[in-house]
């Protein structure tokens, strides 16, 4: 798809995906994991949209918003999914 398209689409009222707001900005996986101090593999699932803690979405989402000065939040940013806490769990 082009920039172009994608762009039309933000206008229209869409999200931007993770991904989408990273590659704008030429934001390297790697450069991101290192900024938010997570594996890079996580921030490879988290945008193929593998639900992940909250905790772990906004630290992720944190450091792509330091990395790109964009205001990158659950509410900005689509694709993003929090993982549900199981009832119970101590962790």
């Amino acid at each position: 798809m082009c920039r172009m398209a994608m762009s039309e689409r933000c206008n229209m009222g869409e999200k931007r995906t993770f991904l989408q707001i990273r590659a704008a900005h030429n934001v390297n996986l790697e450069a991101l994991a290192e900024a938010a101090q997570v594996p890079i593999e996580d921030i490879y699932y988290l945008e193929a949209g593998v639900p992940y803690p909250q905790e772990f979405v906004e630290r992720a989402l944190r450091a792509l918003a330091a990395l790109t000065g964009e205001a990158c939040t659950r509410e900005t940013v689509g694709g993003i999914y929090v993982k549900e806490e199981e009832e119970g769990s101590n962790a």
